[in-house]
């Protein structure tokens, strides 16, 4: 028990406290994140989160089967919030950023533990370091931003709490630790998938300090009695539950991609590091597009495969002779796999700031804790401040430029609600061209009449948000990306009943419900989709008079005026 004493006599002689700490990173990430407070809720916000919690009783949004997910704990949650505080959107971002800052204040408080344990020195600086790069990190603000992601702070930190409590049961036998971590492991099991990876975590946990930290064998074997054997009953429970209800083992779609899951890990995890170790996604287009290129390809598979199998035999070989560091190392490394093969199946976009970082965010605190040790390990202590506060400023930068990008979609958006001229005078209002979000980062989308009859998403949207609704018929036709907020179409009126709209920017595509967009013919208009997807053309069903037929540039609203056929209209 020498291990423990030391590390509690560190801790009480310590001169920083954890409340401390959770204040000094939460002033740093709200200063950071202020640009992008009312920022974050895009369609799919209304459409998959409010609208349930507003149409439905609570027992049908706990009941009711999300996808083929068991979302409990999160929609009590989400339901909570919306009751306390409706739609606000400092609430939500306050919320999102105290979630964030207590995952990354208990991340602290494990790496500290840890990092004493194993004798590592600057324990403190190593550990407050990693927590404050995870704070600051620009892959975050999807997780923060979003109103409809910010779900993943806390299911990130039910499993962060989870192996805290097993790391201080571990430390000191004390019961109440172990009631503790099952209680929330339990809690956690019902939120974002993320908790798949805590049983892994506790148990290379146990794992260390018995073999490398040499706890005697009645800690290890109450530790298996009363943590790792109660959380293997708990997710014994929960597959069965989820099987029951949606007839599967694997949530979050993941079960109809099983049969290609060796290439989704050797092809999506080493993008991913990429990604998130080097910031991956603000290099030139033309190197990402090179990396994503070499390991999507069978040759860069099988050289990332080879590497992980050449690694591995190499620490099973050598580990004997590793010192402290890269013992702790080879623990983190095994923490990121197990956060890579989790988020292995799930989409990997190519470009853009934001999209699907969400899938970044449990692997990359533990890879800043492995650069912030090999860091520590270097023998010049100018090179070791130089290194940290380069990468740090950069990490800082992009993450201002990115939550800047947010400020910018939410002010088009928000333009576009103060402007949208609503009349309802029973005429049917056609949007020929919605946002669907600016360099990746998701604004309002378009929801054809296919999809979700009779609502749109800019007037669910518009709905939720004003006093004053909108009564009449609103189908949104396509949506597009922008690259500046000046981005929009153009229309040319063929005749009493056919237009074509074209955008303005070339190389851009139309896009229906987050993808490419295709024809679609109902009751109110047909949609021909060209096969280059820029150009599409738009016959009206009845006529002309019974229409309100909008187009946005840039934030403005203009109105297709169908006498006008000398030309296109801007």
């Amino acid at each position: 028990m020498r291990t423990v004493q030391k590390l509690f006599t560190y801790t009480r002689t310590s001169d920083i406290k954890t409340t401390h700490v959770f204040l000094f990173l939460w002033v740093v990430t709200f200063l950071l994140y202020l640009p992008a407070y009312d920022a974050g809720k895009s369609g799919d916000y209304y459409m998959e989160w409010v609208r349930r919690v507003q149409e439905h009783d609570t027992w049908y949004c706990l009941t009711a089967p999300y996808g083929d997910s068991l979302y409990y704990s999160i929609l009590m949650f989400m339901i909570l919030c919306y009751k306390c505080f409706g739609l606000s959107a400092w609430a939500g971002h306050l919320l999102a950023i105290t979630s964030h800052v207590a995952a990354a204040t208990t991340l602290y408080l494990i790496l500290r533990k840890l990092f004493i344990a194993s004798a590592l020195k600057n324990a403190l600086f190593m550990s407050l370091g990693t927590a404050l790069f995870f704070c600051i990190s620009p892959y975050n603000t999807e997780i923060i931003v979003h109103e409809h992601c910010y779900a993943y702070t806390i299911s990130f930190l039910l499993p962060l709490l989870t192996v805290h409590l097993t790391q201080n049961f571990i430390l000191t036998q004390r019961a109440v630790y172990a009631w503790l971590a099952g209680a929330i492991f339990f809690i956690s099991c019902y939120g974002m998938e993320i908790f798949y990876i805590v049983p892994c975590l506790c148990c290379t946990l146990l794992l260390y300090h018995f073999f490398i930290l040499k706890c005697d064998q009645k800690i290890l074997r109450k530790t298996i009695l009363y943590i790792i054997i109660p959380q293997v009953v708990i997710f014994s429970v929960y597959l069965l539950l989820l099987h029951k209800i949606t007839g599967h083992f694997f949530a979050h779609r993941v079960n109809e991609k099983m049969d290609h899951i060796r290439y989704y890990l050797l092809s999506t995890s080493p993008k991913r590091l990429f990604y998130a170790a080097f910031m991956g996604r603000f290099f030139p287009e033309q190197t990402r597009d090179a990396v994503n290129t070499f390991f999507d390809s069978p040759y860069g598979m099988c050289s990332f495969g080879a590497f992980i199998g050449v690694l591995t035999i190499y620490v099973l070989v050598q580990f004997r002779k590793f010192g402290p560091s890269s013992k702790v190392v080879v623990l983190l490394c095994l923490w990121v796999m197990a956060g890579l093969f989790i988020t292995a199946t799930s989409f990997f976009p190519y470009t853009g700031y934001v999209s699907y970082d969400r899938y970044i965010y449990m692997t990359q605190p533990f890879i800043f804790a492995i650069l912030f040790i090999l860091i520590n390990d270097l023998s010049s202590p100018l090179l070791k401040y130089a290194l940290i506060t380069c990468y740090g400023s950069i990490s800082a930068c992009c993450l201002l430029m990115v939550n800047n990008q947010w400020r910018l979609s939410s002010n088009v958006i928000n333009s576009l609600m103060a402007k949208f001229p609503v009349r309802n005078d029973g005429r049917v209002i056609l949007l020929l061209n919605v946002p669907n979000d600016l360099n990746s980062i998701l604004m309002i989308g378009a929801r054809p009449m296919e999809f979700y009859d009779p609502w749109s998403s800019f007037k669910l949207t518009y709905n939720y948000e004003h006093t004053t609704k909108i009564t009449d018929p609103v189908c949104d036709i396509a949506a597009f990306s922008m690259k500046k907020v000046s981005d929009g179409a153009h229309v040319r009126v063929m005749n009493d009943s056919v237009l074509d709209v074209t955008l303005n920017e070339k190389q851009r595509k139309w896009m229906q419900y987050f993808n490419t967009a295709h024809s679609i013919d109902n009751y109110v208009y047909h949609m021909d989709m060209t096969d280059t997807n820029a150009m599409y053309r738009l016959t009206l069903k009845h006529p002309a008079e019974r229409y309100v037929i909008l187009y946005t540039v840039g934030s403005q609203w203009k109105e297709v005026n169908m006498n006008y056929r000398e030309g296109d209209q801007f």
